[in-house]
């Protein structure tokens, strides 16, 4: 089976059981996330390996998201993006936290996983580790020069 209600159905899926019936679980399963992506204006694209693993689905502003069947699904469908733009009320937070990553990785200092709950917003400042494990504060805004980026651990002053 290729294609369940629309769905891309990925080879490895078993949709289909060894005596050649319809593996009735894995169908009950992608009926169950559907049913809730469509309530929330999402749409699943691709159904992956198991019911436990996560598929990929496109949230209703276009954004790519990936979900578990038995996921909770809000307007926001687990979308980190959606997340970000809720809690800030503007898409700019998007290019912001775009810029901030990019600059990070000039030097090496590592932006917290904001889609595990530990980004700390103070009016668009964002908590961030230096290399050696320091957290320091940073706005999108501020000039791209490398001590900006740099905490105020000893190790970053002294270019270790």
């Amino acid at each position: 089976m290729k294609n369940y209600r629309g769905i891309k159905v990925i080879n490895s899926v078993q949709m289909i059981c060894k005596d050649g019936s319809p593996n009735t679980k894995m169908i009950r399963a992608l009926d169950k996330l559907v049913d809730r992506l469509d309530a929330t204006g999402d749409v699943l694209i691709e159904a992956y390996k198991g019911t436990s693993h996560k598929h990929k689905a496109r949230c209703s502003k276009g954004h790519d998201i990936l979900i578990k069947p038995n996921d909770y699904v809000s307007k926001s469908a687990g979308c980190q993006q959606c997340h970000l733009i809720k809690l800030h009320k503007h898409e700019k937070l998007l290019t912001d936290f775009d810029l901030i990553v990019k600059r990070h990785r000039l030097t090496q200092h590592e932006p917290f996983n904001f889609g595990s709950g530990i980004l700390k917003g103070l009016k668009e400042r964002y908590l961030f580790s230096c290399p050696h494990g320091e957290e320091h504060w940073i706005s999108p805004h501020q000039a791209v020069m490398h001590t900006i980026f740099k905490c105020h651990c000893d190790m970053c002053w002294k270019g270790e």
